[in-house]
């Protein structure tokens, strides 16, 4: 007789799996919503004889997915091999008598799922999240993460000429960009590389690591402009516009239109590092000009509610001439730093120029974030 019917017999389905683990997928489960996925969907809209054999239930593949991401298992075939050895898991998904199918019936759902179908069951799920305060949008995250092709160009040991020319995308998969993958954040890292795949770009709550929504895009999408449209399309299933507070990115999103686009649409400020290559300018106009009529010269700032507050000093301050071509007052002073000083107000200073990243808060949360990345999965001893 097949295993799969003697343990339910028996009972002993439960000696395979801890009950924590049952617990929890329990209660996962019990407040899953798949309404919207189409549970027995029809290959044809022809009428036939007979009905045939009856098919897998798409929401019992996408439970087992669930444990799948869950468990962090990389492959189809792990995820099955973990489902035979916890059948009491396997018949939470919905699989009867803990029957598991095929590789297939799990590639097929892969292949032929409508798109708009799984962000139904996040909208659904996240809308509920928000009902029971599970969700805390004072502080979001945004990031992406690669999604790589499955093509022979993407492997190392590949000898293709020219793999990587952007005008020849593999056959495998015409639909896929060329895109980077920066394998660290440091500031003066290049530890980067090539691939032919996507990008999935996600909106995290920073409190609990719950996922808001989630949009996959080429990998040639910058990630700026993927993140506007990851906040447009999360707004438009719950409403974010005065509960966010700040919005955490990496360096990639430091562009001041994303800044000011944030600022607009979310009431909240970005705190993101500075790129590499950034170029600042935090003050845009001419500097003012001393007595004598020559520029002086900009010595730091002073972040103020009404704008940034700079600091203007004598050109001659610091020069061993030791000589004012006005003959100052200031300069003849015995003191250090001699010459006159200037303040000017810029109250048109661009959001970007205007974050402190020197300051406490801002170290405080972008740098505070490793407690959310490393969560286990459910024990299973």
């Amino acid at each position: 007789m097949n295993n799969y019917f003697i343990q339910p017999m028996l009972g002993f389905e439960q000696l395979y799996t801890s009950n924590q683990a049952v617990n929890f997928y329990t209660k996962m489960f019990s407040h899953l919503d798949l309404s919207s996925i189409n549970e027995f969907p029809r290959k044809s809209s022809k009428l036939t004889k007979g009905e045939g054999r009856k098919t897998i239930s798409r929401h019992c593949i996408y439970r087992a997915f669930a444990v799948m991401k869950i468990q962090r298992l990389r492959e189809v075939s792990q995820l099955l091999d973990y489902l035979e050895n916890n059948i009491a898991i396997a018949m939470l998904c919905g699989f009867p008598g803990g029957r598991i199918p095929g590789k297939d019936v799990f590639y097929e759902f892969l292949r032929h799922t409508p798109k708009s179908e799984l962000y139904g069951v996040m909208a659904s799920n996240v809308q509920v999240m928000a009902e029971l305060e599970l969700v805390d949008c004072k502080n979001l995250i945004e990031d992406s993460m690669p999604i790589f092709a499955n093509t022979k160009l993407n492997n190392a040991k590949s000898f293709a000429k020219n793999k990587f020319n952007k005008d020849r995308p593999p056959a495998a998969d015409s639909d896929c960009k060329l895109g980077v993958y920066a394998a660290s954040n440091d500031s003066c890292g290049k530890n980067s590389e090539w691939y032919w795949g996507y990008k999935d770009h996600l909106l995290l709550d920073a409190k609990y690591g719950l996922p808001i929504f989630n949009v996959t895009l080429p990998a040639n999408t910058h990630d700026s402009k993927a993140g506007e449209k990851l906040i447009i399309e999360a707004s438009s299933n719950l409403p974010l516009k005065g509960k966010v507070k700040n919005l955490i990115c990496d360096k990639a999103f430091d562009s001041n239109p994303f800044y000011e686009f944030v600022m607009d649409n979310l009431g909240a400020r970005v705190i993101a590092p500075l790129r590499s290559n950034a170029k600042i300018q935090l003050y845009d106009g001419s500097p003012p000009l001393c007595d004598a009529g020559l520029k002086m010269h900009k010595c730091g700032s002073i972040n103020r509610v009404s704008g940034i507050r700079f600091k203007f000093i004598c050109p001659f301050r610091n020069s061993k001439n030791k000589s004012c071509p006005c003959n100052h007052r200031n300069f003849l002073k015995p003191a250090k730093n001699k010459g006159c000083i200037k303040y000017r107000l810029v109250k048109s200073a661009n959001l970007r120029n205007c974050t402190d990243r020197a300051s406490a808060s801002f170290k405080l949360l972008y740098q505070g974030l490793s407690s959310w990345i490393t969560r286990k999965p459910p024990s299973e001893t």
